[in-house]
């Protein structure tokens, strides 16, 4: 667990929120990084919820923005991420012009969206060139989400997002579950809050010296995407889709 990580969580202590992100290795824990690593002087983070992963973005940046439909969640949002703008407005329907921004965020996001081709397209219209788009949802193939109807399959991702010249579609977190074996039918019996505990890494290897690290570099490998808990994608705007 590196320090950004050991931050994030105290960000979750500190606001008492209720939500969680899964696990203590989450892919959004690399998202959080991430968005302090990608260059990028306008942010947007749609769906922001109380504002953690925009909250890691660089102090410097001139313009950070969330968009919520959530008054609660712009309320912590804005005590976490002191400077930040944030909208209470429709994903679909949103208030800025074309080539506003130079990083956006969907954290969790695109598995809400009905229609994800015509949302993307209404997003990247807001992503300037040279701009990047990160995105973060489960898999559907993982045996946790299997019987959720609000999930993207990794074919799904790589199939829709292929339409944009560059994009990679990634997994995140192959590990197996200790309960690997079980039959669907006995793991849809578990209860949500011993999932955690459940399948790797659990809340204690999170504390191992270079999981994280592990982690990145098994996203390379895209033979192990369809095994993975979650995906990660990435697009930098250099062209329209084809």
């Amino acid at each position: 667990m590196n320090g950004a990580h050991r931050r994030i969580l105290r960000k979750w202590k500190s606001i008492d929120w209720q939500g969680w992100w899964g696990d203590y290795i989450d892919v959004r824990f690399h998202l959080a990084e991430q968005i302090g690593i990608v260059p990028g002087d306008r942010v947007l983070d749609l769906g922001c919820g109380p504002g953690i992963v925009l909250s890691e973005a660089r102090d410097d940046t001139p313009l950070r923005v969330g968009v919520e439909t959530d008054f609660a969640k712009i309320a912590i949002a804005r005590r976490l991420c002191l400077g930040g703008e944030f909208v209470c407005a429709d994903w679909n329907q949103l208030p800025f012009q074309a080539r506003s921004f130079d990083l956006i965020v969907l954290a969790g996001v695109i598995e809400l969206v009905p229609d994800l081709p015509a949302f993307l397209q209404h997003v990247w219209r807001l992503l300037d060139n040279g701009g990047h788009l990160l995105c973060t949802t489960p898999n559907r193939t993982h045996w946790m989400y299997q019987t959720h109807v609000r999930t993207r399959h990794v074919d799904e991702c790589k199939t829709i997002f292929g339409a944009y010249a560059g994009a990679r579609v990634q997994g995140y977190n192959p590990l197996p579950s200790p309960l690997f074996f079980l039959p669907a039918a006995i793991k849809r019996r578990i209860p949500n809050r011993w999932l955690p505990f459940i399948f790797l890494p659990s809340p204690l290897m999170a504390w191992l010296p270079g999981i994280e690290w592990g982690l990145r570099r098994l996203m390379e490998f895209p033979s192990l995407s369809r095994s993975c808990k979650s995906i990660f994608i990435s697009v930098r705007k250099s062209t329209e889709p084809q």
